[in-house]
């Protein structure tokens, strides 16, 4: 690969047994190589050109790709006639596969977006799936039946007002959602929950992560409250960031280890949904940044007896970590190795119902202007493991 190659030189399309070609992010690739090329196994990406340089459909031949392929600048597709000469749902040996769109400015072709994505369908086969700057406001109708989908990450799919069906994808391990700025709501569409079904449904059945990211917009994170239904039963991690308008959250996560919540004006009334006194798992909570957020909740840390790791930054309301008064020193979690608190003026102090625990090795305050009081439990010999 040359830095500073523009273009592929024509005399390769000649080399048609071509098996693998590698480029960097600014060469064009011309339109014959595309079309006689077809026995290649790997293409790293392809630069979609309106005026001079390969059209989606040039992709039809190349159906022994292997591993992943990215399509970028899908803006520049003719129409649907061109999408479907692309023939995704022939390329079996694709694993991996990014869609992109790159709008320079507005755009008001949300119809003529959903159209392409919805005949660019790939072959079942395909396990992780990402969609970038896609401007339609319906995901499309073939993502419910990917079953063999392990990871689907979408970023700045600014239309869309809600989410895609999920629940049902019984090999989906993780989610990621940037900048959705438009979605409202996680409900029933987002879990794909059946009403009418009698039978004891398992939703999201091997998820494990899932990430919220800039979606300043969403209100609601509903929960499916029934005895007929199960819902994340393998999840472990959960990130909340610029989520500042969100007001409800689900409070059943029977697996959740780690929780990061950044952005959020609401109160604390997500997070105290969260770490509900169900919540007995927690190695890792991360909090930063919540307005409204007074005290957590006082059995957070009696019922996580393996949490590891808490930050606590800019909560300018904080004024209480635990319950406000000694119960003794079962509140204490023995299992706690780093504690981070900074930014939380209001907070005076840690108080002795939360005793910096025996196994703590590093302890970090900063800017809490009006602490007074670090509580150490002076029979157990201090902080032996203070690093």
């Amino acid at each position: 690969m040359y830095d500073h190659l523009e273009a592929f030189p024509k005399e390769i399309a000649n080399l048609i047994n071509l098996r693998h070609i590698y480029f960097g992010t600014h060469v064009k690739v011309p339109t014959e190589v595309l079309r006689r090329l077809t026995n290649l196994r790997s293409l790293p990406f392809v630069k979609m050109d309106k005026e001079t340089g390969p059209q989606i459909g040039e992709l039809g031949g190349l159906n022994h790709l292997k591993d992943s392929l990215s399509i970028c600048n899908l803006e520049h597709t003719r129409d649907q006639e061109e999408a479907e000469k692309a023939n995704l749902v022939e390329k079996k040996y694709l694993h991996k596969l990014t869609l992109t769109w790159e709008y320079s400015g507005p755009s008001s072709s949300a119809n003529s977006d959903e159209v392409i994505l919805e005949v660019l369908r790939p072959h079942s086969n395909l396990e992780f799936l990402k969609i970038y700057g896609f401007m339609g406001v319906k995901f499309p109708s073939w993502l419910l039946l990917s079953n063999k989908l392990k990871e689907i990450e979408l970023h700045g799919c600014n239309k869309c007002e809600g989410v895609l069906v999920l629940g049902h994808l019984l090999n989906l391990v993780h989610v990621k959602m940037n900048r959705m700025q438009n979605m409202r709501c996680l409900g029933y569409e987002f879990y794909g929950y059946d009403h009418a079904s009698d039978d004891i449904e398992v939703l999201f059945p091997a998820l494990k992560t899932l990430h919220i990211e800039e979606a300043r917009k969403l209100i609601e994170w509903n929960e499916v409250s029934t005895e007929r239904v199960m819902v994340f039963p393998c999840l472990e991690e959960v990130t909340l960031t610029g989520c500042y308008q969100l007001r409800s959250a689900p409070s059943h996560f029977p697996s959740l280890k780690k929780l990061v919540i950044k952005g959020m004006n609401s109160g604390g009334i997500p997070i105290a949904s969260i770490l509900s006194n169900s919540l007995t798992t927690l190695t890792s909570l991360e909090i930063s940044n919540v307005r409204g957020l007074a005290c957590l909740l006082e059995r957070l840390l009696e019922n996580n007896q393996n949490l590891s790791y808490m930050e606590i930054e800019y909560c300018w309301e904080l004024t209480c970590i635990g319950p406000p008064q000694s119960q003794g020193y079962e509140y204490c979690c023995a299992s706690l190795q780093e504690l981070r608190i900074g930014g939380c003026p209001k907070l005076t102090c840690l108080p002795t119902g939360l005793p910096i625990p025996l196994s703590l090795e590093k302890l970090e305050i900063r800017n809490c202007s009006s602490l007074e009081c670090i509580p150490i439990i002076p029979e157990h010999g201090g902080l032996p493991f203070l690093r």
